[in-house]
């Protein structure tokens, strides 16, 4: 008899299967962010990273000024590259074998 996965459980059932594809979402995450960052010297663009934090796909940057870029400051305007990566692979996934 199959087994029946109910609403409550299938967030739990899709991440379990996406762990094995981490890598290959990872690198996509992360050139759609550098795609999308404001360049000057390179180092916020190379800083972004992705990880995984307790089953679940992380994607950062170190710079000390990342948050400062994507949120913006009362001086400075939002210049966001990590929301609009994560919007772009939910608009257009990377092919997972």
């Amino acid at each position: 008899m199959p087994q029946v996965t109910t609403v409550q459980s299938f967030p739990e059932l899709a991440a379990k299967k996406m762990e094995g594809h981490y890598p290959t979402i990872g690198r996509s995450l992360i050139n759609a962010a550098r795609a999308k960052v404001p360049v000057d010297t390179g180092e916020l663009r190379d800083s972004i990273q992705w990880g995984e934090d307790n089953g679940t796909l992380v994607l950062g940057a170190t710079a000390s000024y990342a948050p400062d870029v994507e949120f913006g400051t009362s001086t400075r305007r939002a210049q966001p590259f990590l929301r609009p990566a994560m919007e772009t692979l939910r608009t257009n996934p990377p092919k997972l074998d």
